[in-house]
């Protein structure tokens, strides 16, 4: 096969492509690195027997992520996942450029198609070094390969949803649309002596300031409504996702209830993929509210049923990942510079702001935890329910071992809670609300929230 042929570099491949796999100028660094990797993998593999250099650096992949889970992740490890990833897409980038005379590539169709899947392995191969080591290594040349081949499979097979802009996410809503129906019955259960107080825009640095000195959450509603994401860019659209992000882009997704439940996992999906689940899950829940209001039964909770689990990317910087989002949703001021704490949790400069998006489809949940950080969270399309805790509680609900990985977390369930095993948790005061597309939410640091999407939802949080 072409692809196990080293001795024609990848340079002289890709011009033979016709610009399937042209790379950008400044990419000459990782170009002339990968076109040794490939060479030599071309000859490991052939000695080993292996199908093709894909292979081969797929195998060494594999090798340094079955090292990565077995002891303490080293930098140099994770430059040998990130090398690996990188030799296994100028492999594939090699193979999408096969010589005119090939005679399995007669027909311009079937190789048209063959170059677009080995351009889709990739860009594939890049993301996952990108997400999984970090980049210690060629991190400047692999982003340059990537914003190049998702254009270019943009350009030559757009995901069906790109053409199709009306399709939206929870109805479409917006900051001044009335919430469903469901989503009021929601609301209005909520106990009046529980419900988080709301303020409304605009709220000054010293006023914000002020809420945030008396150490308990406070809902600001119409601060953020003209943030493209409501507007020009709207987060609503599914084609909006994926021009911004890209549809074959890998993302790190939670898959089941929650990330306490012992079939809890993570996976790298396509961006498309998510957005595909998302719509699923929408007609999966309006299918299942039809049912139940007909009388003839069905369950509104996706974890009882034998459906696959719910998909979510949570807490993860996506604007690293996709640049074109980072004017959508930015850094409110009202993060820029926190008041100095009497109790020296903040000492009133400005600092770093984390910020991660959470997308998902309704029914997602994150586990009553805490965080070590101010958080403004902004809810920008479709609904949560959020209960919270006061630090003062944290006895009362129960939380994993000092030693463990989930310290942060709650062992109690919010929604359930056993009071058998947790008789303390009916002692706690529950501050809870529904945030909807334009709230945002002040959590202050320390205290416990649950978080549960009750729609398709889009939402950032700025620690701060």
């Amino acid at each position: 096969m072409h692809q196990d042929s080293p001795a024609v570099g990848l340079g002289a491949a890709a011009e033979d492509a016709d610009g399937w796999a042209a790379l950008p100028a400044e990419s000459q660094t990782a170009l002339a690195l990968s076109s040794e990797l490939v060479g030599l993998l071309g000859a490991a593999c052939a000695q080993a027997g292996q199908a093709s250099a894909a292979e081969a650096a797929g195998s060494l992949r594999d090798a340094a992520a079955q090292s990565m889970r077995m002891r303490p992740v080293t930098a140099a490890m994770r430059a040998v996942f990130m090398t690996a990833c990188v030799a296994e897409a100028a492999a594939h980038l090699y193979a999408a450029a096969p010589p005119a005379d090939d005679p399995e590539m007669a027909d311009a169709d079937d190789a048209d198609a063959a170059r677009t899947a080995s351009i889709r392995l990739a860009l594939n191969a890049l993301d996952r070094g990108l997400l999984v080591s970090g980049a210690p290594v060629a991190a400047a040349e692999a982003l340059a390969w990537v914003a190049a081949l998702q254009a270019h499979l943009a350009a030559v097979d757009r995901h069906p949803l790109m053409m199709h802009p009306a399709v939206h996410l929870a109805d479409g809503l917006g900051p001044h649309d009335p919430p469903p129906a469901r989503v009021a019955a929601v609301v209005a259960s909520i106990d009046a002596a529980s419900r988080v107080p709301v303020c409304m825009a605009p709220l000054s640095a010293s006023q914000f300031q002020r809420r945030m000195l008396d150490g308990r959450p406070f809902v600001i509603r119409g601060a953020i409504d003209g943030w493209p994401c409501f507007g020009a860019r709207p987060w609503t659209s599914t084609a909006q996702w994926l021009e911004s992000v890209g549809a074959d882009r890998l993302v790190p997704v939670e898959v089941g209830a929650a990330y306490t439940d012992p079939d809890w996992t993570q996976r790298l999906v396509p961006m498309a993929h998510l957005i595909e689940h998302m719509l699923e899950c929408e007609d999966q829940d309006d299918g299942d509210r039809a049912t139940a209001g007909s009388g003839v039964g069905g369950s509104q909770d996706s974890s009882t049923d034998a459906r696959p689990p719910r998909m979510y990317l949570a807490q993860f910087d996506l604007f690293a990942q996709a640049p074109h989002l980072d004017a959508d949703a930015p850094v409110p001021d009202l993060c820029l510079a926190p008041p100095a704490r009497p109790d020296g949790g903040s000492d009133g400069r400005p600092h770093d702001v984390i910020r991660s998006v959470w997308l998902g489809p309704g029914g997602t949940v994150s586990p009553l935890h805490t965080d070590p950080h101010d958080n403004l969270f902004a809810q920008i399309v479709g609904f949560k329910r959020v209960r919270m805790a006061a630090p003062a509680d944290t006895p009362r609900v129960y939380p994993h071992a000092a030693a463990s990985l989930m310290a942060n977390t709650a062992r109690v369930d919010v929604e359930r809670p056993d009071a058998a095993a947790f008789p303390l948790f009916g002692g706690v005061r529950l501050a809870e609300c529904v945030v909807g597309p334009g709230d945002m939410l002040f959590i202050p640091r320390g205290w416990w929230h649950h978080v549960r999407s009750l729609t398709s939802s889009a939402s950032v949080s700025f620690w701060f």
